[in-house]
């Protein structure tokens, strides 16, 4: 029998001059409170990728009580010197298993743009990355939309 999987998603936190730490509390609060199996961090958890702004949300996220957290980076977390430091804060494996679960993570952040784009090389590696797990539930978590609409 298989044991069911709490996953929960998070994104968009931009601990900056703007941020709202109570709102933010609040939610790691609450998803701590459900104790989930995991919680994917897609991107975006600084406003402006400076260090101090890395220094404070690194400090917020240690709150959070879950078995494991994947970090992936967003546009906001490369700019000024943050694609520098997102790893520094946040290092993490492109792979991670939870039960019968594999999470692929792919960067579409590129330094000081708004937009993100994944390449030829990223989606030949998360090909084969998932090729070699078969048998398992494929998630594959990104910070940006994957297709992009022009309206």
């Amino acid at each position: 029998m298989n044991k069911s999987v709490l996953l929960v998603q998070i994104s968009d936190i931009h601990c900056g001059p703007m941020f709202r730490e109570k709102t933010f509390q609040d939610a790691i609060k609450e998803i701590s409170a459900m104790s989930p199996d995991g919680v994917l961090v897609t991107g975006d958890l600084t406003e402006d990728g400076l260090m101090s702004e890395f220094q404070t949300v690194a400090t917020q996220m240690k709150k959070l009580k879950a078995d494991k957290v994947i970090y992936v980076s967003g546009n906001h977390d490369y700019r000024s010197t943050g694609y520098l430091l997102f790893r520094q804060f946040f290092p993490f494996s492109q792979i991670t298993e939870i039960e019968n679960i594999v999470i692929a993570i792919i960067s579409s952040a590129r330094p000081d743009r708004d937009d993100g784009e994944v390449g030829h090389r990223q989606n030949l590696w998360l090909e084969s990355a998932l090729a070699k797990h078969q048998d398992k539930l494929k998630i594959a978590a990104i910070h940006h939309h994957i297709i992009q609409s022009h309206l």
